[in-house]
């Protein structure tokens, strides 16, 4: 499994996947604990702001129970069956990241740190010393690691002007990236990987990267 970002007259380092990005089960909990600590956090900061009325959380709060109320005149509802007006508490909630440990592959934790901390971030930064840009838009398919590093890291990457697109499912297509990964694919076609030694791995992976950085 590879990553790499691309922007126009910019790459990114590629980032090859393997055993030693996994951190241990020890650590991989930490983690896990220190961004549900973040997620409680940010919550109770934005349910206390949605009672204070120069704030945005008021003002969605309150743009939503207008919502609300308009939709009972509208449909007739009354009584018991009238919706009832949001409270804070229920519209501004994070729901805290699961206790998913991964021995193999690739989970939020992994992702956040061997590519975002040491990729991504750096990239952003480069392409905006280079541009002059405030804003960088990234591009990134739904995976659950994505998202949940979204979520995670969403005060840092605004603090980097990073901003994610919304993405519609199932279009891979749309992202430029996928014109980098069909040529490193053709390039590596001819090796069988069941069984494999780390040789024969090892070899392939110097083939991708010769590839990668081959790309115009």
């Amino acid at each position: 499994m590879v990553w790499a970002a691309i922007a126009k007259g910019f790459k990114s380092r590629l980032h090859i996947y393997d055993s030693e990005d996994i951190p241990s089960i020890k650590d991989q909990q930490e983690i896990i604990t220190q961004a549900n600590t973040l997620l409680k956090k940010r919550t109770q900061a934005r349910q206390e702001a949605a009672h204070h009325s120069d704030t945005e959380e008021f003002s969605i709060l309150q743009a939503v129970n207008a919502n609300i109320q308009q939709q009972n005149i509208d449909e007739g509802h009354s009584g018991r069956h009238r919706k009832r007006p949001r409270k804070a508490e229920q519209l501004f909630k994070e729901r805290p990241v699961p206790f998913r440990i991964t021995q193999g592959g690739v989970n939020w934790s992994v992702y956040r740190q061997t590519v975002c901390e040491e990729i991504l971030y750096p990239f952003v930064q480069e392409i905006k010393a280079a541009t002059g840009f405030d804003t960088i838009y990234l591009v990134e398919d739904n995976a659950p690691c994505h998202q949940t590093v979204q979520r995670v890291d969403k005060e840092r990457r605004q603090g980097l002007g990073l901003h994610t697109l919304k993405w519609p499912s199932n279009s891979p297509d749309l992202n430029k990236i996928e014109r980098c990964w069909d040529p490193m694919k053709n390039d590596i076609s001819t090796y069988q990987f069941i069984g494999a030694s780390m040789e024969t791995v090892a070899s392939a992976q110097v083939v991708d990267v010769r590839s990668y950085y081959s790309l115009a």
